[in-house]
């Protein structure tokens, strides 16, 4: 898919005893989306996470799916340089984040390098949308993730919850595991909700009349 085609960004962050997820969907609500995921674990917890979590964490990094950081917590540096890295490379139109452990992270790539971070609440009103959209895009089969075995995991754990107003949300504690990829993609469709690509001119579909 060409560079110039808009980019979403959906950020889960972590501090050391869960996956930091970073998911992007490439293309529109027309066309479909591509899915790409980068997760990040802390390189000196990687064998107490996979005993807690029962998960070939080890496994996944050697085949790519996972970058390890240095230390026993997420290096959110190295995680800012990989997320600066795409956005050189790629169309960045938004860039949406759980609040929880990135007000730092968050402000320094908005203020610091000038991209279009915002916070996405984690409540039914803020998730409720862009969940249902995601619902549909599945549905669909407008959206294409190439059998990352992380998110798919992830996607097999998630359970929805509904409120009384029929909200509907991912669930991190009644899910049965971890869903961090489900809920960095949440996040980037809920980036894309928020800001459509504008529709072609009618000047570009047909080019100009002369009178």
């Amino acid at each position: 898919m060409s560079t110039d085609a808009p980019t979403y960004l959906g950020l889960d962050l972590s501090d050391r005893n869960d996956l930091t997820a970073l998911v992007a969907i490439i293309g529109d609500f027309q066309s479909g989306f591509n899915v790409g995921c980068r997760f990040w674990l802390p390189r000196e917890n990687i064998a107490k996470l996979e005993r807690q979590h029962q998960l070939p964490y080890r496994m996944w990094a050697d085949q790519g799916h996972i970058e390890l950081t240095a230390g026993n917590t997420i290096d959110y540096e190295f995680v800012k340089a990989q997320i600066l890295d795409i956005a050189s490379r790629r169309n960045v139109v938004k860039l949406f984040t759980d609040p929880y452990n990135a007000k730092k992270l968050a402000e320094e790539l908005l203020n610091n390098e000038g991209l279009p971070v915002e916070y996405h609440r984690q409540g039914y009103l803020s998730l409720s949308d862009p969940t249902k959209t995601l619902h549909e895009l599945i549905m669909a089969r407008k959206i294409w993730h190439n059998g990352n075995p992380i998110l798919r995991w992830h996607a097999s754990n998630a359970v929805a919850r509904k409120d009384s107003a029929g909200n509907i949300k991912l669930d991190k504690e009644k899910s049965r595991k971890k869903i961090d990829g489900m809920a960095a993609l949440v996040n980037a469709v809920g980036a894309a909700i928020s800001h459509p690509p504008e529709p072609p001119s009618v000047y570009e579909q047909r080019g100009l009349l002369m009178l």
